[in-house]
């Protein structure tokens, strides 16, 4: 980025910036269009294909020429000679198509197929940014696995529950959180009940409430930690912690009469119902605060 070969847009693989930054910021520009009422299209390119086919000593060449060199192009000289090829691409401002009148985009002569739902960075988005079919996704995805689990694991304690729930199943259910945090209680409880599924595997647990084993293997509900989730991030973005513009997410209010630290935040108002669920104003919401630390 510094030698301007990686454009300010790239999110993976730099420093200060993930999945969920580029998703966030997508997401932030969607709902704020789609907001204010208007409509908003995405084209998604898939290059899994003409990527394989392009011919690797022009391609190197070419990077050469941009200025590319030393350890890198030996690199990506390397990943073409493995046959590596890249599963998908996904454009920056990738968002999600207005539920209102479908346009239809054509280029060189090929119409371009449109969709109710695509996968992005590993996120169900549909049409309307409700998320029920990636949390349908996620659930049976975690549920599997646990069935995995059962299946090679005959006895359950505490110490083997937690190590296996917290590295196989968990991060499925939690990948991504900040940008489709469940807004409706069905889509609620279909992810909560993986993980009261699975915590009546643990020997001696099995005929305790939900609460009770949560508080035996010391584990906080996944609503309780999507919330935590929030706070860090928004916490993170306020404090500077990634390498990313934050104007356009939110502002610091400039009233002089509040009282205490300067972090307190305005939340301007929302006119629809995508712009209000978007879940980076979910802290806000629950009156939480940042001090300085």
């Amino acid at each position: 980025m510094a030698n301007n070969v990686i454009p300010p847009h790239q999110h993976g693989f730099t420093p200060g910036r993930s999945c969920s930054t580029q998703l966030l910021l997508a997401m932030n520009d969607c709902t704020k269009v789609l907001g204010d009422g208007h409509s908003v299209d995405t084209l998604y390119f898939d290059f899994a294909k003409a990527f394989d086919s392009v011919l690797h000593n022009r391609l190197i060449s070419k990077l050469q020429g941009c200025g590319i060199s030393g350890k890198l192009l030996a690199w990506v000289r390397n990943f073409l000679e493995q046959k590596v090829v890249l599963n998908s691409y996904t454009s920056y401002r990738s968002s999600v198509k207005n539920p209102h009148g479908f346009g239809e985009y054509v280029i060189d002569g090929t119409a371009i197929t449109s969709c109710d739902v695509v996968k992005d960075l590993g996120i169900m988005i549909d049409n309307q940014l409700k998320f029920h079919d990636h949390t349908t996704t996620v659930a049976k995805k975690a549920n599997r696995l646990l069935a995995v689990i059962c299946k090679t694991f005959q006895y359950f304690d505490h110490t083997t529950f937690i190590n296996l729930y917290k590295s196989y199943i968990r991060p499925v259910l939690e990948y991504g959180n900040i940008i489709w945090e469940p807004q409706y209680i069905l889509d609620q409880e279909q992810i909560e009940k993986i993980q009261r599924r699975a915590t009546k595997l643990v020997q001696g647990l099995q005929n305790c409430t939900y609460n009770d084993r949560l508080t035996a293997l010391n584990l906080p509900s996944l609503k309780y930690r999507r919330l935590h989730g929030d706070m860090i991030m928004f916490y993170q973005l306020l404090h500077s912690h990634f390498s990313l513009d934050t104007s356009d997410l939110f502002t610091t209010t400039t009233l002089s009469t509040t009282r205490g630290h300067n972090y307190k935040l305005f939340k301007p108002r929302a006119a629809s119902r995508v712009r209000s669920t978007f879940s980076l104003y979910e802290p806000s919401m629950a009156g939480t605060v940042y001090p300085i630390t």
